[in-house]
Parts: C-alpha cells; sequence; structure tokens
C-alpha cells in the first residue's frame, strides 16, 4: 500500500497523468508539466498505523516536514502530532 501511495504522490507532482493525456493527443509541450521539489514541503498524515508509519518514512525521506493525526499517537515516531482541524 506505501509503495502505492508514493506512486500516487509522485504522479501527481510529476504531472505524469497529464503527460500521458497529452502524448496521446500527439502535444509533446512540456508547458506545465515541470514537478516541484518535495523537499521542504509539508505532508500531513491521516492516522499513523503500519500504512501511516510507511508514508511518514518516505515523506522523511524526500526531505518533507511530516505532521499527524492519531487518536492514539504513537509517542515513539518521529512526527509532530496535530489535531484534526490543523491537519486539514
Amino acid at each position: 500500500m506505501a509503495g502505492f501511495a508514493t506512486a500516487v504522490l509522485l504522479t501527481l507532482n510529476r504531472c505524469t497523468h497529464k503527460a500521458y493525456n497529452r502524448t496521446r493527443e500527439f502535444n509533446m509541450s512540456l508547458q506545465g508539466l515541470m514537478g516541484t521539489d518535495l523537499y521542504g514541503k509539508t505532508a500531513g498524515i491521516v492516522g499513523t498505523g503500519r500504512i501511516g508509519q510507511a508514508m511518514i518514512r518516505i515523506c522523511q525521506g524526500f526531505g518533507m516536514k511530516v505532521i499527524a493525526y492519531d487518536p492514539y499517537p504513537n509517542r515513539q515516531l518521529e512526527v509532530t502530532y496535530v489535531d484534526r482541524d490543523e491537519l486539514f
């Protein structure tokens, strides 16, 4: 599941879905397809179970700041817990 989440994150960041549609229309323009650097961005994770922990590790691997919400926080994780309203 974490691999799927990583693929979705990178697909959205790199605009792969737009590039795919453009190439089907024989439009090879790169305008509007440049992604952004994930380093330094903030990721919000809802739930810090097994899948949430895997996503936290992935985001931290990209150098992202990670905040999380979970009704039962795991204080052993290197993540900043916030309330649900602040996360959203």
